[in-house]
């Protein structure tokens, strides 16, 4: 079997790089859902860890779709999707890139701001609140993203 699978080559690194931002974004739904109840900056630092991993596949799988863009068109589902995928795409990186960006922040300014005699352990609700918020857009958005290509690549009509 080893030898048949040295055989043949996949000529576009898409179909491998799109994986990475929808496993990690969407694990990040849920860690920044127990952050959201639990309060914890294990959850916190947890979920940042998986939107940067995110948005790096994100920005990786927008990178290697331009070389499969030039290849696919003309091609019917190509043609119909791909502009509402590359749009949702950046949607989704700029999202990702926004939640990290919000998390990091809030948790220095917030590490920053505790007065250590205090002793005042983790982020108000509110901030919780909109961290889970930002979080579940980016999810949502690479859903979609991944929605559309694979009508692309996978999509029959109803009849």
């Amino acid at each position: 079997m080893l030898e048949e699978i040295f055989q043949y080559t996949i000529p576009y690194f898409h179909p491998l790089a799109v994986h990475f931002p929808i496993a990690f974004l969407l694990m990040g739904i849920g860690t920044a859902f127990l952050y959201l109840l639990l309060n914890t900056s294990f959850w916190k630092w947890v979920t940042v860890m998986l939107l940067l991993l995110g948005f790096v596949g994100a920005f990786a799988a927008i990178q290697t779709g331009e070389s499969l863009e030039e290849d696919v068109e003309g091609e019917d589902m190509a043609e119909l999707f791909l502009e509402p995928h590359e749009e949702a795409a950046e949607w989704t990186l700029w999202s990702a890139g926004a939640a990290l960006f919000a998390f990091a922040g809030f948790s220095i300014y917030f590490y920053r701001k505790r007065n250590p005699h205090r002793r005042i352990h983790g982020d108000p609700l509110w901030v919780r609140v909109l961290l889970f918020l930002l979080c579940l857009n980016a999810g949502i958005g690479v859903a979609y993203t991944g929605h559309l290509g694979a009508l692309m690549v996978w999509g029959t009509p109803v009849t």
